[in-house]
């Protein structure tokens, strides 16, 4: 199968929001690079969303309306084959320090020798390299709040990188769910790649649909609109005293989703942000 790879060069101040475009017109991911002083955003889409490149160029330069500048603007396309995925993310895929604990490093790259636990990691197709302030965000959250021992799911595992993430802290048994079965696939190779195939079970599933329970940790890195599905069908699933992550917020949604949280009976327990994004997590009593 042919794919797009389309790289739009912007500056940091709408980076964001234009990897926010690519996510919408069908990436399953993006990366980050720079060239002659901008920042360029680098997607692959499905051939079908060719057609839909000029209005990507015009929904760039309308930034400017929310008050971001989106720089050069530019964008460019080229045709790839489906292999040439991997070698686009070694082009700017680096290890990534995540806290005091965890380093996320790419399969073909070496880590460093500083005692903190290693998360393996090929992409492949899937979304969630650790490079993105919400999944690092998320990994903070659930460094700080898994205890060992305990039951957890990560709802929307993209690369499987937190379903990883838990079982490497301690985590009994992790429960790895995404809609999408070319996340699964990645996320099973990427299980058994870090050595925790024994706790992680990857499956192909909406939400928490067949799943019963009960949870000590339910974490997920996705988008505020789905998380409005998701806490409902969470909280009778999570134990008494169990604790839900949410990331993949935007700060300036992060009131609307502490409000949801709190309508469904849980107490904030804490948030973090970092590059406009939130990671909040609250308790069920």
């Amino acid at each position: 199968m042919d794919w797009l790879e389309v790289s739009v060069a912007t500056t940091a101040e709408a980076h964001e929001a234009v990897a926010e475009r690519l996510m919408a017109l069908g990436a399953r991911g993006v990366v980050f690079g720079e060239a002659d002083g901008a920042i360029v955003v680098t997607a692959y889409l499905p051939e079908e969303a060719e057609g839909r490149l000029e209005a990507l160029a015009e929904e760039v330069r309308s930034l400017r309306s929310f008050g971001l500048d989106p720089g050069p603007g530019t964008v460019t396309v080229r045709r790839a084959r489906e292999d040439d995925w991997a070698e686009a993310w070694k082009r700017y895929y680096r290890p990534v320090p995540v806290s005091e604990r965890l380093i996320i490093v790419p399969a073909w790259e070496n880590p460093p020798e500083d005692g903190r636990i290693v998360i393996r990691l090929e992409p492949g197709m899937a979304f969630g390299t650790g490079t993105h302030p919400s999944t690092i965000l998320a990994l903070r959250a659930i460094e700080a709040t898994l205890r060992p021992g305990e039951a957890a799911i990560d709802v929307g595992t993209g690369t499987g990188i937190l379903a990883i993430a838990m079982a490497m802290l301690g985590a009994a048994s992790v429960r790895a769910i995404d809609v999408d079965p070319v996340a699964v696939a990645v996320a099973e190779e990427n299980v058994r790649r870090n050595g925790v195939a024994d706790r992680v079970t990857v499956r192909a599933g909406d939400l928490v649909a067949g799943e019963a329970g009960p949870f000590d940790l339910l974490v997920a890195n996705i988008l505020p609109d789905v998380h409005e599905r998701l806490v409902p069908e969470a909280v009778p699933r999570l134990r008494s005293g169990g604790r839900i992550v949410l990331s993949g917020i935007i700060e300036a949604e992060a009131e609307r989703m502490a409000r949801l949280l709190f309508a469904h009976g849980l107490i904030e327990l804490k948030r973090l942000s970092a590059d406009g994004w939130t990671a909040l997590w609250a308790v069920r009593p």
